[in-house]
């Protein structure tokens, strides 16, 4: 079991320094012996995570005062795709599509790669993956396809492009010259003890429809159900409900952590994790939670079916 959970919303979004904008991020954690505490603000402000690297998540938990920060005991999910679509790993030099440092090795392209001085941004983005893509037909990936996720290769409209804020994602994830963490679906679990922090690829908008039975994000409607249905088992302010309400964005991230929670509490995330790695199709990786079955017949027989016979909304 993981002892931090954080839920990361992505962005593409930059400063008008042209650096990246920082990353909501909730924190759910053990709170000693007084159980488990949901983090959201820091000085009456939304919660931010710099980036997704190791000294960020590192510093963000040494500024929450938490106690026995071990990145083994972290457990991350983040809005960004995390893996590839086969046809366009079988593009790429690699030998073996799924060995995980592979991966790590986009990361680190990502890291480097910039379009006219443009570090970040939906045009240096496009360039970077249909550089990766090579002309091969827009085809998303299987988890894609079960979920009605985007596609990366999907760069319109601009509102609903994934691959602007993935390319942020894997820029910072590249950002050191070793792996800090390990992914989901490519990773094993025996080596859990070792690497660091897990990372995990979420999608917001399932968790919305399979955990509240929401179509749409509604964060006044996610502070009530924390408020109703999550007080006996998790720790917040009402000052935190009031961010959560207000905050699309912030939402997204609590949602993640919250999708983490539930299947940290049943002891399930390792297993899941082993799940993923047998089924990732080569390098495709997989969304957290996601079942082998259509979209549409997936909301409720998922992993959260007994959520809502004690939480319907």
């Amino acid at each position: 079991m993981f002892n931090f959970i954080l839920g990361v919303d992505q962005t593409g979004a930059q400063t008008s320094q042209g650096f990246a904008k920082p990353l909501p991020v909730a924190v759910i954690y053990k709170n000693s012996a007084r159980g488990w505490k949901l983090s959201v603000s820091q000085s009456k402000k939304s919660q931010k995570l710099a980036g997704l690297t190791r000294d960020s998540v590192l510093k963000l938990l040494h500024t929450m005062d938490l106690p026995g920060r071990d990145l083994t005991q972290v457990l991350i999910i983040v809005d960004s795709v995390l893996g590839l679509p086969k046809k366009v790993w079988d593009q790429q030099s690699f030998t073996s599509i799924s060995a995980p440092e592979n991966l790590f090795q986009l990361f680190r392209k990502a890291s480097e790669f910039s379009l006219k001085d443009n570090s970040y941004g939906l045009e240096t983005s496009k360039a970077f993956f249909e550089g990766l893509r090579k002309g091969l037909v827009k085809e998303p990936r299987v988890a894609e396809k079960l979920a009605g996720a985007n596609s990366l290769f999907n760069f319109t409209p601009y509102q609903k492009n994934i691959a602007t804020g993935t390319f942020r994602i894997w820029k910072d994830l590249g950002s050191s010259e070793e792996p800090w963490f390990q992914i989901a679906g490519f990773d094993s679990v025996q080596s859990h003890v070792q690497a660091g922090a897990w990372i995990s690829e979420g999608y917001p908008s399932f968790v919305w429809k399979s955990l509240l039975g929401e179509k749409t994000r509604n964060p006044a409607k996610l502070a009530d159900l924390l408020e109703r249905d999550y007080r006996d088992r998790l720790q917040f302010s009402q000052a935190d409900l009031q961010l959560i309400s207000k905050d699309s964005d912030l939402a997204d991230s609590v949602v993640l952590a919250l999708q983490g929670f539930i299947l940290n509490e049943k002891s399930g995330v390792l297993d899941e994790f082993t799940r993923y790695k047998l089924q990732s199709l080569e390098g495709e990786g997989w969304i957290l939670g996601l079942p082998l079955t259509p979209a549409k017949t997936a909301v409720k027989s998922s992993l959260y079916a007994d959520q809502f016979a004690r939480h319907p909304c």
